[in-house]
């Protein structure tokens, strides 16, 4: 199966996630109590950047995620994705964000050897660029996995009737499906017509018949007539953009497929 290039709704990260890793940077191993921390003016712009450069993070492995879904799948280059997620979604980012806190302390006028990034802020941001990439992981390997389940659903709710059991007087007979030409309603009673004209019975409500039939051989004109392609002869235009539709075997009433289903029906007409 193709895996989907996509990824599920992060938005809870970026409201939760991301500003807790910023905070955790900030506050994990500083000795200063949060009374102390509020009244020293560099905390809030320890904190803006540290909450700036986790949401830019989050930004960056998304989009590295997509990119590698397209082109590194799991199940085709796994040796691969895994070098290059490890390469370009901890090292790349650890190394980057390690960079931005070198010039922010060079800027506060803190010397390297006074301040805890190698022996602190290192291990902690790559831990958390490792954390993040699981997540994601987590995230698209659910979503690959409810797609399987969606179009195994999906394939269940197609798998169409290759018979019908009908009623005629108070004998049961089973019609083959090759043998139906189409499914109409008179006076609130379902029929199923087969090719050679004849008319049975058939107890099943009108709504559940579409669903089990071959949406390529099977077309609902209305809400009336169910026909077999091959049992369509002649579609005729009416000044209402409509379409009347010849049937066969011949039916005493009129079919019309009304103007809202005519590009539908046109389009599935002339699919095959």
């Amino acid at each position: 199966m193709h895996q989907k290039a996509t990824i599920p709704s992060d938005k809870w990260m970026f409201v939760y996630i991301y500003p807790l890793l910023g905070l955790l940077v900030v506050h994990i191993g500083n000795e200063n109590t949060f009374k102390e921390l509020i009244q020293i003016p560099s905390y809030y712009y320890d904190v803006a950047l540290a909450i700036t450069c986790s949401c830019m993070l989050g930004i960056y492995i998304k989009r590295l995620f997509l990119w590698m879904n397209r082109k590194l799948p799991w199940n085709q280059r796994p040796k691969k994705r895994f070098a290059v997620q490890f390469l370009l979604g901890i090292v790349l980012p650890t190394t980057t964000l390690i960079f931005i806190e070198t010039v922010y302390l060079f800027l506060l006028n803190i010397k390297l050897e006074d301040s805890s990034i190698f022996y602190l802020e290192l291990p902690l941001i790559f831990i958390f660029c490792l954390l993040i990439n699981l997540i994601y992981t987590v995230l698209y390997y659910n979503q690959l996995v409810k797609g399987f389940q969606k179009q195994e659903k999906n394939y269940m709710v197609k798998d169409h009737k290759s018979h019908f059991v009908v009623q005629k007087g108070k004998r049961w007979l089973n019609i083959p499906l090759d043998e139906v030409a189409y499914f109409k309603i008179e006076h609130k009673l379902t029929f199923l017509v087969t090719h050679t004209g004849e008319s049975y019975l058939y107890d099943m409500p009108f709504k559940e018949i579409l669903p089990s039939l071959p949406d390529t051989d099977f077309f609902q004109l209305n809400r009336q007539v169910i026909a077999k392609r091959n049992s369509i002869l002649k579609t005729i235009p009416t000044r209402t953009r409509r379409l009347e539709i010849e049937l066969s075997p011949h039916t005493d009433d009129h079919v019309f497929v009304p103007k809202t289903k005519t590009s539908n029906f046109k389009t599935w007409l002339t699919s095959v």
